[in-house]
């Protein structure tokens, strides 16, 4: 599916969300960009389905892209809000 151009990650999101770490349940939104505010290990679901772990990702930093779930296996960043 296309995206329109209010969703391309240029354009300022238009609401947020706390994040719950979890291997089952994905966001009721897809994520632009996630926030992490303490330091950690990010184990982040992409859009297509693809993971990857972010080792030792910095505080106060963002994880863009297409984000649908941050998986808690793995996971040890905290104070995470996601930005759609």
């Amino acid at each position: 599916m296309a995206r329109q151009s209010a969703d391309v990650p240029e354009a300022p999101p238009t609401g947020c969300f706390a994040v719950t770490p979890s291997d089952e349940s994905s966001f009721a939104k897809t994520a632009r960009a996630v926030y992490v505010g303490v330091s950690g290990d990010v184990n982040v679901v992409m859009e297509d389905g693809t993971t990857g772990v972010l080792v030792a990702f910095p505080q106060g930093t963002y994880i863009y892209g297409y984000i649908t779930r941050i998986n808690s296996t793995s996971t040890t960043a905290t104070n995470m809000i996601a930005f759609y």
